[in-house]
């Protein structure tokens, strides 16, 4: 529960800072500025961790919750290709991102696996 807070907590302060426009030079797919699209998305992602630790004694929940991580990750390597887009020169950003968005891929892969077990532990009882 811990750790999707975190999650939740980076997922805000990436939005903020997508928001604000503190991060590294990036690709911009419109055409136009699009850090608002960015920092709406994280911005929703963090809302929809937060809704999901509420409740965290249902295993149905949790599930959902697990897969949001994943959700997660892959929002932070889409946004990782924007940094690397615009290559060279090499920027913080292109390293954090990929590496932040394939730990919680990974992570939320374990957390569902470890959750599905109980709920299959809890039918068999």
């Amino acid at each position: 529960m811990k750790v999707k807070c975190a999650i939740a907590l980076l997922s805000f302060l990436t939005a903020v800072a997508f928001f604000y426009g503190t991060l590294p030079e990036h690709y911009d797919v419109r055409g136009v500025n699009d850090d608002v699209l960015w920092a709406l998305v994280f911005a929703a992602l963090a809302i929809a961790h937060w809704v999901g630790l509420r409740w965290h004694d249902c295993y149905a929940c949790r599930v959902w919750s697990d897969t949001l991580v994943q959700i997660q990750g892959l929002a932070w390597i889409a946004a990782s290709g924007a940094f690397v887009s615009e290559y060279p020169p090499f920027n913080w950003a292109m390293a954090v991102f990929p590496i932040l968005g394939g730990l919680c891929v990974l992570l939320g892969r374990w957390l569902n696996k470890r959750t599905r077990a109980k709920i299959v532990r809890g039918a068999n009882e």
